[in-house]
C-alpha cells in the first residue's frame, strides 16, 4: 500500500514535539544550575528520548551544545550574584555548581575576559548569613 519515506516522516507536528522536549530540557537545566549536569545518557533517560535527539535538537534550537549552555548560564548567574550581592566568591562558586573556587575563577575569566574579583560589587542588602 503506502510506504513511509523517512524524509517525509518528519512532519511539522513532530518538530513541535521536539521543540517541547527541548524546552523541557532548557527549563530543567535552568532549574538545576547549582547541581552538576547529568550525563547525556542520564538526561536522555530522564526525558524519555535518545542522546542524539537531545544533542541535535538542543543545537538546532539554541545554536550551542547542552554542556556549553549549562556552563554559560551558571557563569552568567554567578556574574549577576557577584554584582548584586555581598556573598563571598567561594560561596557563589558552589551555589553555581562549581566544585572549587579555582575552577570557577578560571572558567569565569575564560568566559568574560576578567576575574570575578574585578567586578564592582553593589553593596546591596542581600548577604549570606554565616
Amino acid at each position: 500500500m503506502f510506504e513511509k519515506d523517512n524524509d517525509t516522516e518528519k512532519q511539522p507536528g513532530s518538530r513541535k514535539v521536539d521543540a517541547l522536549l527541548i524546552q523541557k530540557l532548557y527549563d530543567y537545566i535552568l532549574a538545576h544550575l547549582e547541581e552538576p549536569l547529568p550525563s547525556l545518557k542520564a538526561l536522555s533517560r530522564l526525558f524519555g528520548t535518545n542522546e542524539y535527539k537531545l544533542k541535535d535538537g538542543f543545537r538546532h534550537f539554541f545554536k550551542t551544545s547542552i554542556y556549553q549552555f549549562y556552563n554559560d548560564e551558571r557563569l552568567k548567574r554567578a556574574h549577576l550574584m557577584i554584582q548584586q550581592t555581598d556573598i563571598p566568591f567561594k560561596n557563589i562558586s558552589v551555589m553555581n555548581g562549581f566544585s572549587n573556587y579555582p575552577n570557577f575563577s578560571k572558567s569565569f575569566k575564560r568566559r568574560f575576559g576578567y576575574a570575578p574579583n574585578a567586578i564592582q560589587r553593589n553593596n546591596s542588602s542581600f548577604t549570606l548569613e554565616e
